[in-house]
């Protein structure tokens, strides 16, 4: 404590001012520091507390997620040349297979040696990597792989650079530099495995280089090539099968296998459900949610009964995460097959304070009994029931469920969660406690269909209002795909077909009564109530012989609802829970009628209830008098009922069948049966009781009777009696009834609705937030919450995809209808194969010669008929290991079958030697009118040839190509026809061969010699004088004028010459039909010929304005010296053809193999003339999706988001050390407000002091005085 040294020497008032200040300051300061203090350790403790809980989350998160996948299955097998991995739990099962390995896949290799070390100059230029098959030493380019060049410069002209060119090309090829002894080094070439992938290397030297021609492979060289390219040939349970690589991920899904070596005998591979395994891992998942719930519950322990308190004790964070915990493992999963999976099923069990349990008896039960619904806890996935559309997840952030995805005929997709899905809806809540008596009308519109329904409140309790307008909704008779329910006095609109729908208030007119059951109700009577009677809407309805008032209203609501919409006459009702309201909304004025005063109505005005004055209706009551004159026989009986309304609207005259004699009570029943046959009855109503008809009128309108016998009368009349509203009886005098009139009180006893009611608005739109008043403005249905659209599919490919709503992250790839062909023995020499395929109304036919007698030949030569068809009418086609497989572009399924047609056709190669620079022409069905001709380019190789036939072929239109088809193998390509037409072929070239269409042994073609004429302007003869015209005749060896042809060039100038060589070729290009022969112009002359090779003669007329001396022209015959065209005709020789001589013909058909078979993995049969329909699921299906997420899953992604950045964890520890610096801010703030309360008290302290100091001075004056006043008293 301080010293105040003024106050210790006497100085000042004496008192310790600064202990008095420290004292008091302190006791300011301490309490608030010490809350602060308390504070911030408070703080750091929970802050502590939640890194653990971090910590912890983080270690559950890492543990459980290297279950993931876990599934119980482990793999198995006897013998060690192949090994088998699960590589895809989502998709592994168990199996079982017995496999036989004959050969692995190699990798062509290829070796170049005579290099003296690795610097050494290879050479300059370029090397061409091909990619194919080597098959009897000729070379098959693989179609799938694109060649590719690499160049060697002076920049990389070395052994190395070569090495590293290649490698850097990324095109399947390993280079490698081998050093095989001192100064000796080679190039090792390696390709991809597989027969497919051998390398055809294809040099080109500079010119000024030389030495890199030694790197090549042009043909088979077993002093290079060290390993033979091949496919793995093996056998699953007696299936061959083969592939291009030792590593094979496609023939068991999500398996595996490796072939490391031939077998000596079958081995067996699979895999097996082994609940040990799986019991390991549900253990692991209990532990480690253990280990996590007992530790929250030591961090938030709130210390009871002495116990310590943890360091987030009573945190509802805390709580929070404990209870979400146990919530992953109390709620079902779905989405892993048609019902739900919960944790519980496999023996464990959430205990109240979320601890788990494990039963390992009753786990071993439940995974034996289905070990695939143990993927629930630790495998999320996604499959489909579906062979065709296998399924996958990219995404987490998905919404497990059933799903169904439906493809269209078009190939467009939706998905849809069925546990989600629901139809748009509208939810309807009262907007206050209901007035008495108030109406409230609705609106509902979607799409083009509306309905509107309106009812009367019938008490002042909430609830009232919902449960009326429900009531009206389920009277209307045709809701137009609307639907309604309550519950909870909500009413909840919907549409049955999904659509979205508007509500609002109605803008129409209403007018209604509200009619109810009297406290009194007579037993056993028949009530009428009629509306609108005596109008054209008039409307009547009965009840039964019922004797209670709720009754006789449901009897009403029953009758109005049996009638059609259109017999509703525009009245609606609303039966509520002790009455029923009829109304209108379209304005109209009606009555309404009762003939029971049992019924009460409230006046159409909400006034208080009233008895209906019953309808009065008059009565005729007609029947026989016993013991009057009966019938004779043949008479009829005429009834005229003649109403009190003006005109003719209520009368009604009608006459009964010709009585029998003897007649008496039987003629009131022949009265009633005519009665009953009209079709207008005018109002009136008739009905039979005790041998007496009565007829009366619903509307209560008077009416008058009479009855006239008429048809043959009898001697005597028939005595009939009659009474008037239920007085006694009279006789009928004279055939006519008394004149008294029946009586009715229609007016007196109509009650009318002639006023509109004001409708009330006490209906609101019942959601969260924001719901309003509904008024006549529409409001539209909103998806809710937690409700899932149809969503539309991404389609790439035959892929479809969701990156967003509940499938997010969810990939389905379609596969296509298919039928996979293989060849069902080696093929013969020359077999031909033919195939039909049909889908629906398309089918197509197509055939190839195998052009080998390899494996594959006859696959390969199918795929090339295929490919060479010009419409394949959406059949798509695709070879892999020999393996030809037919699909739809659309989906469908489809047959295939062989082809059951004649097939004729010829094989043509080129010739071992080919001229350079020739173009050819092939010309099918010379003469006829198939004929196609096809014409090379100034080619120089054999294929190149082959290729361009192939191209022109296949630029034609389908009805160009005249019905004939062709298949382009690897050295040949087929003409043929599937219809049995015979053909013939010529080639106007021997670079040619055919098989003659039988198969032979090649032959060359004879050349088709085209006779030609060549005609031009004589050198120094007579040129044109002007105007004159050229008549051009060509006439064919044939009889007729099938093959002649004339035509005239345009006038000529004055002075032409060579111009007239021109002229006539202009003159041939327009002609439309130039009857097979051709023209061609070069150097100064215009050659015909015939492609048909057929012989013809030439004749040149000068016509037109003649001039005085004959133009000069000469002309070539077949080639031949010119000659002078004499007097406008050429020599009479005639061009030589050799059209017959050069023909081959295709007249016999050729029997079609049968060595394709459908390859699939068991009973595969040879396809013969019978269609096989392919099995899989293309477009146009729907099909379920299970999209399950796993409890590890679910775990994993919580314990992600919870220590997140973003998380509640790191939100709460964000919160808590910003809540640590504001109290060490606060703990300054305080010291420095304390500093200034000191600094006030010293002031203060001061003032005071001196003050004191003052009275003290005083104090000390008069005590001198007074000591000097006592001393002069002494003196």
């Amino acid at each position: 404590m301080a010293v105040d040294y003024l106050s210790s020497l006497k100085i000042g008032s004496g008192l310790n001012t600064t202990q008095i200040i420290d004292s008091i300051v302190e006791a300011e300061r301490a309490p608030k520091a010490a809350l602060i203090d308390s504070s911030k350790d408070q703080k750091t403790v929970e802050i502590s507390g939640l890194g653990t809980v971090k910590q912890d989350f983080n270690k559950l998160n890492t543990k459980i997620n290297l279950l993931s996948g876990s599934t119980g299955l482990k793999t198995e097998q006897v013998g060690t040349s192949s090994n088998i991995s699960i590589t895809d739990s989502t998709k592994a099962k168990a199996f079982s297979h017995q496999i036989e390995i004959s050969t692995l896949a190699k990798a062509h290799t290829l070796v170049f040696s005579g290099f003296a070390n690795e610097t050494a100059a290879v050479g300059t230029g370029s090397i061409n990597f091909e990619f194919g098959t080597w098959s009897g030493g000729a070379f098959s380019a693989n179609s799938t792989q694109t060649s590719k060049q690499i160049t060697i410069a002076s920049t990389n002209n070395t052994l190395t650079g070569l090495r590293d060119e290649i490698n850097s090309a990324n095109m399947g090829v390993t280079a490698s530099i081998l050093k095989t002894g001192t100064s000796s080094f080679s190039l090792m070439l390696k390709s991809i495995e597989g027969a497919a992938n051998a390398l055809r290397l294809k040099t080109t030297e500079d010119p000024t280089s030389s030495g890199l021609s030694s790197i090549s492979y042009t043909s088979v060289n077993n002093s290079i090539e060290t390993v033979a390219a091949s496919n793995a040939s093996f056998s699953i349970d007696g299936t061959d099968i083969t592939r291009t690589e030792n590593t094979i991920t496609d023939l068991i899904d999500g398996v595996t296998l490796t072939l490391k070596s031939a077998t000596s005998a079958a081995e067996t591979i699979g895999a097996i459900y082994d609940n040990s395994v799986a019991q390991t891992a549900i253990e692991s998942i209990v532990s480690e949610i253990n280990t996590l719930q007992t530790s929250l519950t030591t961090l938030s322990q709130r210390g009871l009964n002495g116990a310590e308190a943890g360091p987030l004790a009573g945190d509802p964070l805390i709580r929070t995460l404990q209870n979400r915990i146990k919530s992953y493992t109390t709620t079902a999963l779905s989405g892993f097959g048609t019902s739900n999976k919960y944790l519980a099923e496999f023996g464990v069990k959430t205990e109240k304070d979320g601890s788990l349990t494990f039963n390992a008896t009753d786990f071993k039960k439940a995974f034996d009994r289905d070990p695939d619904s143990f993927s629930a806890m630790t495998n999320t996935r996604a499959t489909t029931p579906s062979s065709s559309v296998a399924a996958s997840i990219v995404g987490a952030n998905f919404t497990p469920g059933i799903y169904t995805f439906k493809i269209s005929e078009t190939g467009s997709a939706t998905l849809s969660n069925n546990s989600k899905v629901k139809n748009a809806s509208f939810v309807v809540s009262e907007n206050a406690t209901p007035s008495a008596g108030e109406v409230n009308a609705l609106k509902l519109t979607a799409g083009t269909s509306s309905i509107e329904f309106a009812a009367k409140t019938d008490g002042t309790s909430a609830g009232n209002t919902a449960a009326a307008i429900k009531a009206a909704f389920d009277d209307l008779k045709d809701k137009k795909g609307f639907a309604a329910s309550i519950a909870n006095n909500l009413v909840t609109f919907t549409r049955t077909d999904g659509q979205n729908l508007t509500v609002q208030k109605s803008a129409n007119t209403y007018k209604g009564i509200e009619v109810k059951a009297h406290t009194t109700v007579n037993d056993g009577a028949v009530r009428t109530v009629t509306l609108g009677l005596g109008t054209s809407d008039e409307l009547a309805l009965q009840t039964t012989n019922t004797n209670t008032g709720a009754t006789m209203l449901d009897e009403l609501q029953t009758a109005f609802n049996a009638l059609t919409e259109t017999a509703q006459k525009g009245y609606k009702i609303a039966r509520t829970s002790d009455a029923i309201q009829f109304y209108r909304l379209d304005g109209t004025t009606f009555t309404i009628h009762s003939d029971s005063d049992d019924l009460t109505h409230d006046a159409g005005n909400n006034t208080s209830a009233a008895q209906f004055t019953a309808l009065a209706q008059g009565t005729v009551a007609v029947s026989y008098k016993n013991g009057g004159t009966a019938a004779e026989g043949n008479e009829t009986i005429q009834i005229d009922l003649v109403g009190a309304a003006s005109g003719t609207t209520d009368d009604l005259t009608f006459t009964s069948a010709a009585l029998a004699a003897g007649d008496d009570t039987e003629i009131v029943t022949a009265i009633k049966t005519a009665f009953d046959a009209l079709t207008d009855k005018k109002g009136y109503l008739a009905t039979v009781a005790n041998n007496a008809i009565t007829f009366t009128r619903s509307d209560g309108v008077d009416f008058t009777f009479e009855a006239t016998e008429t048809g043959t009368v009898g001697s005597s009349a028939i005595t009939l009696q009659a009474s008037l509203d239920g007085a006694s009886v009279a006789d009928l005098t004279s055939g006519t009834a008394t004149s008294a009139t029946s009586a009715g009180n229609q007016s007196a006893a109509a009650v009318s609705i002639s006023s509109a009611t004001t409708l009330a608005s006490n209906l609101k739109e019942n959601i969260s937030t924001g719901g309003a008043v509904i008024n006549t403005t529409p409001k539209t249905t909103i998806e809710a919450s937690g409700h899932s659209t149809i969503q539309t599919m991404t389609k790439v490919g035959n892929q479809y995809s969701l990156n967003t709503g509940d499938g997010n992250g969810l990939r389905l790839e379609v596969k296509n209808a298919s039928f996979v062909v293989s060849e069902n023995a080696t093929p013969s020499a020359g077999e031909v194969n033919a195939l039909k395929l049909t889908a629906g109304t398309s089918s197509i036919e197509f055939a190839a010669k195998t052009d080998g007698t390899s494996a594959g030949n006859t696959a390969a030569a199918i795929k090339a008929a295929f490919d060479d068809l010009k419409d394949k009418k959406g059949f798509a086609a695709s070879i892999a290991n020999n393996l030809v497989t037919f699909t739809r572009t659309d989906g469908q399924n489809l047959t295939v079958q062989k082809s059951a047609n004649t097939y004729k056709g010829i094989e043509v190669k080129a010739h071992t030697t080919v001229n350079d620079g020739a173009v050819r022409t092939v010309t099918l069905g010379l003469g006829t009118s198939d004929e196609l001709a096809l014409q090379t380019t100034n080619t120089n190789t054999g294929a190149t040839m082959l290729d361009e036939l192939q191209t022109a072929f296949n630029a034609l239109t389908e009805t160009a190509q005249k019905g004939y088809k062709i298949a382009r193998t690897s050295d040949a390509i087929q003409f043929y026809r599937l219809d049995g037409t015979t053909f013939t072929i010529h080639s106007d070239s021997d670079d040619l061969t055919h098989d003659a269409g039988n198969n032979t042994s090649a032959a060359q073609f004879t050349a088709l010699a085209q006779g030609t004429v060549a005609v031009s302007y004589k050198n120094g003869g007579t040129a044109a004088e002007g105007n004159e015209t050229i008549q051009i005749d060509l006439v064919g060896a044939a009889s007729g004028t099938t093959d002649d042809l004339t035509f005239t060039s345009a006038a000529l100038a004055a002075g032409d010459d060579t111009e007239i060589v021109t002229a006539i070729k202009t003159a041939f290009d327009a002609l439309t039909d130039k009857k097979g022969y051709l023209a061609t112009v070069a150097n100064n002359a215009i050659t015909f010929t015939r492609s048909d090779g057929v012989d013809f003669t030439f004749e040149a007329t000068e016509t037109g304005t003649v001039g005085s001396s004959a133009i000069t022209l000469q002309a070539s015959l077949d080639g031949a010296s010119v000659a002078d065209l004499t007097s406008g005709t050429a020599t009479s020789a005639t061009s030589a053809g050799n059209q017959s001589a050069a023909a081959v013909s295709i007249s016999s058909a050729t029997t079609l193999a049968s060595n394709l078979k459908e390859n699939i993995s068991t009973g595969g049969a040879v396809i013969n003339t019978t269609p096989k329909t392919t099995t899989t699921v293309g477009t146009g299906q729907n099909t379920s999706v299970y999209l399950g997420k796993s409890l590890i899953s679910g775990l994993t992604s919580f314990a992600q988001n919870i220590t997140s950045s973003s998380g509640d964890l790191e939100s709460k520890l964000t919160k808590y050390n910003d809540d640590l610096t504001d109290l060490t801010e606060d703990m300054t703030k305080l010291d420095k407000r304390i500093e200034i309360i000191r600094a006030r008290y010293v002031t203060q302290f001061s003032a005071m002091d001196k003050a004191v100091a003052g009275l003290k001075n005083t104090e000390t004056y008069l005590d001198n005085m007074m000591e000097s006043w006592r001393a002069a008293l002494k003196q």
